[in-house]
């Protein structure tokens, strides 16, 4: 599968609700271009070097956290 950049800008198939505090609005449009461009990118190098923890992995990762133990994130492999 071929990921080609978008137009971040694009229109979300749910509607946004306009709020009283316009503010609020722009800053949830902040983080969403964010979250979509470093999606975008995190795409882009897996793509370049095949890199990746798989679902289970950081599942295992998280729930040690979660224990409160002071686990390091798995190393990344193709």
């Amino acid at each position: 599968m071929t990921f080609r950049y978008f137009n971040l800008r694009c229109t979300m198939a749910v509607p946004v609700f306009k709020t009283s505090d316009e503010a609020d609005v722009s800053q949830d449009e902040k983080y969403r271009l964010e979250f979509l461009a470093e999606s975008v990118a995190a795409w882009e190098h897996y793509q370049a070097t095949g890199l990746h923890l798989t679902g289970e992995e950081v599942d295992a990762w998280v729930d040690q956290l979660l224990e409160g133990k002071d686990a390091e994130l798995p190393e990344c492999h193709v």
